[in-house]
């Protein structure tokens, strides 16, 4: 789907999930960090937004290309049938004046050793990754199962992140400087936006949680600790993260965020969609210019 300037202007059937995102972000290809280091920086009390202000990119004289490496979170659409990647692609062809393609290679089912894997396995993903001016990571969602049984005590607001995380995905700090290095090495020097994606918790407020104060007593620490990790691991790799726990669940990230969901508080709705596509505009694509 392509965008251009106008003139003048299912994560999967949501296995909504645990995702261990930890570990020391020191450097770029530290692919061998340890996945059980301790996650301090996931309970912001202002709401933490991407680490770069707007700068407005040069336009393109062949357009760009935004691959999308998600899941189904990433593949929702709204009411008109747009996800958050065309929305902001149309936002950043108006801002440019440059065409910019979408090429959505996310998978509902998708998770961070499956995705990790096919960047380095798949020879279609790799040459998609290889063409693309943008690349948007967000994966993760997909890694656990917060409805399987856990440890008592087990991320109680008390204890440690690393104690919490190391339980349910224990690979997915690994993963994601894997996915991150070898975005880079596929791009070989190119100038490149790379944006990586928070953790969200549909948990607060939802019916179908295990239980009332689930979201808050349980998943708040694994949904900033997701995050906190994600987005240190995005700067580490010279990419720029978009929190969207601290948009959807306010300050603290405990609100309700049903405002920005859909009907099944669990992917996004309009307002969210809009919300992500909006933040992704706000940075721009500095490393374009």
């Amino acid at each position: 789907m392509s965008h251009t300037a106008r003139p003048g202007v299912a994560r999967a059937a949501l296995a909504i999930c645990l995702v261990v995102a930890t570990g020391a972000c020191s450097s770029a290809s530290s692919s061998n960090a340890d996945p059980t280091a301790d996650s301090t920086a996931g309970s912001s009390s202002a709401a933490p937004s991407a680490e770069s202000s707007s700068t407005p990119a040069s336009p393109a004289a062949t357009g760009w290309t935004l691959v999308g490496l998600g899941d189904s979170f990433t593949k929702t659409q709204d009411s008109s049938g747009k996800t958050y990647l065309d929305l902001f692609a149309a936002e950043l062809s108006d801002q440019t004046g440059t065409t910019v393609t979408v090429d959505d290679r996310s998978d509902d089912a998708s998770t961070s050793d499956g995705l990790a894997d096919r960047l380095a396995n798949d020879a279609a993903t790799k040459e998609a990754v290889a063409a693309a001016d943008i690349v948007l990571v967000s994966v993760g969602g997909n890694d656990s199962d917060p409805f399987g049984v856990y440890p008592p005590g087990t991320c109680a607001p008390d204890q440690a992140q690393r104690k919490c995380l190391q339980t349910y995905a224990p690979r997915f700090a690994a993963n994601y400087h894997s996915i991150l290095d070898a975005i880079t090495t596929l791009r070989a020097g190119r100038p490149t936006a790379i944006r990586v994606t928070s953790a969200d918790n549909p948990f607060v407020g939802w019916s179908e949680a295990p239980d009332p104060g689930f979201g808050v007593r349980f998943y708040r620490q694994v949904a900033e600790a997701e995050t906190a990790a994600a987005c240190r691991i995005a700067k580490a790799n010279g990419a720029l993260c978009v929190d969207y726990l601290h948009i959807f669940g306010g300050p603290d990230g405990t609100q309700d965020p049903k405002p920005y969901l859909a009907s099944d508080h669990a992917h996004p709705g309009d307002k969210g969609i809009r919300a992500i596509a909006d933040e992704l505009a706000r940075i721009g694509v500095p490393e374009l210019s």
